[in-house]
C-alpha cells in the first residue's frame, strides 16, 4: 500500500511539473513580431572602440546601467559624445607606410547613413543614402534590386530573388524581434540582479533581458558555450512607451557590440526618428523607379547580361529579369 501511494504521488510530482512547463508561453507569445512597417533611422559603424569591458553577462547588466544614467540628447548620439561619458575610447589605426611612388589613403566613411525601410511580409525596400550617394536594396517575390545613384550616374543589378546580403538591415534581427529565435524553448536565470530569459543554439546561448508586461526587450547577450565569455550583446536604450503606430516599446538607440581580440569592439549603432508598424504600407512604398540610361546587369548562372535602359521604368523591383532584357533588346 504504502509503494502505491508513493508511486502516485510521484505521478502527481510529475505531471505537475509537465503542467507548468506546458503552460510556460514561449517568448514569442508574449512579444510582438512586426510582420510589415515604415521606419527611418540613422545608421553608424564606428570601427573599434577601446576601453569595454564586457566578458560576462554581468558586465552588460553595468554597461546598461550606465547607459541609463545618460539623459536622451539626439544630437549628442549623433556625435557619439555619449561615448565619451562612459569612458570609450575610438581605436586609430595607423596608416602602414607608402611603398616608393605609391600614396596610400585611409578612407573614411560617413558617420551616419540615413535609411528609409518599408517592409511587409513577403517584399522590402532599404533606401539608404549619404551625401549625394543612395543606395536601394529591394526584393519581391519576382526579382531583387540593387541600385546605386550618385548624381545622374545610375547601375542596377537586377536578379532573381536570392538571400539577402550579409550585411543587410533586417528590423526583426537589429530589434531581436525574429520569430525563429523567440519561438524556442528558454530558461530563467538570475545574474546581477536581472532575470534573463536563456534559449540554446547549438554553439552559443541566447540571453534575453525582457519586460514581458511591457513588451520590452531591454538586452540581448550571445555566450559562447564553450568559454561561457560573451562574444556579441545589443543594447536596447531610450525606450518608447506603446502606441498606435507601435504595440511595443520601441529603443531610440540600439547599440550591438561584437567582442574581437584584445578587448576592442566592433560597434553598430542604429538611431530610430520613426517607426510605424500598424499604418498599411502602400503598394507605391515598395516600389523602386529607375531613370533611362541606368546601367543595367543581370545574371543567369554563368551567363551575364549588360545593357541601358532604354526608358523610365516606374517600378523595376516587381518586374522579371526577363522583361527587361526583353525591352534592352528590343530598343
Amino acid at each position: 500500500m504504502f509503494g502505491r501511494r508513493f508511486f502516485l504521488l510521484v505521478l502527481f510530482a510529475l505531471a505537475s511539473t509537465e503542467t507548468a512547463l506546458a503552460e510556460e508561453p514561449k517568448l514569442l507569445d508574449r512579444l510582438t513580431v512586426p510582420g510589415q512597417g515604415h521606419l527611418e533611422l540613422q545608421r553608424a559603424i564606428i570601427a573599434d572602440l577601446d576601453g569595454i569591458q564586457l566578458q560576462t553577462v554581468a558586465d552588460v547588466v553595468k554597461l546598461r546601467q550606465q547607459l541609463e544614467t545618460i539623459p536622451y540628447d539626439r544630437e549628442a548620439i549623433l556625435k557619439w559624445k555619449f561615448l565619451d561619458q562612459l569612458g570609450f575610447t575610438v581605436v586609430k589605426h595607423e596608416i602602414p607606410p607608402s611603398p616608393p611612388g605609391v600614396k596610400i589613403e585611409l578612407i573614411q566613411g560617413p558617420a551616419w547613413t540615413t535609411t528609409i525601410y518599408d517592409f511587409t511580409k513577403d517584399s522590402f525596400v532599404d533606401r539608404t543614402s549619404y551625401d549625394t550617394t543612395e543606395f536601394t536594396y529591394g526584393r519581391s517575390p519576382v526579382s531583387q534590386i540593387f541600385v546605386n545613384r550618385n548624381g545622374d550616374y545610375q547601375s542596377i543589378v537586377h536578379n532573381v530573388p536570392g538571400p539577402r546580403q550579409g550585411d543587410s538591415f533586417v528590423p526583426g534581427e537589429v530589434l531581436s524581434r525574429d520569430a525563429r529565435v523567440l519561438k524556442g524553448p528558454y530558461q530563467r536565470r538570475e545574474v546581477a540582479g536581472q532575470t534573463f530569459r536563456v534559449i540554446e543554439s547549438p554553439q552559443y546561448e541566447n540571453w534575453l533581458l525582457v519586460d514581458l508586461d511591457q513588451d520590452a526587450i531591454l538586452a540581448t547577450v550571445a555566450v559562447d558555450k564553450k568559454n561561457h565569455q560573451v562574444f556579441n550583446c545589443s543594447l536596447y536604450c531610450y525606450l518608447q512607451p506603446s502606441s498606435d503606430t507601435c504595440r511595443f516599446q520601441m529603443p531610440k538607440l540600439v547599440l550591438n557590440f561584437n567582442l574581437l581580440p584584445e578587448d576592442v569592439c566592433h560597434v553598430t549603432m542604429h538611431h530610430f526618428d520613426e517607426a510605424d508598424f500598424e499604418t498599411p504600407v502602400k503598394p507605391q512604398q515598395l516600389q523602386v523607379p529607375v531613370k533611362q540610361g541606368a546601367q543595367y546587369t543581370t545574371k543567369s548562372g554563368a551567363e551575364e547580361f549588360v545593357g541601358r535602359l532604354p526608358r523610365d521604368i516606374e517600378d523595376i523591383l516587381n518586374l522579371f529579369p526577363e522583361t527587361v532584357q526583353g525591352m534592352i533588346r528590343n530598343q
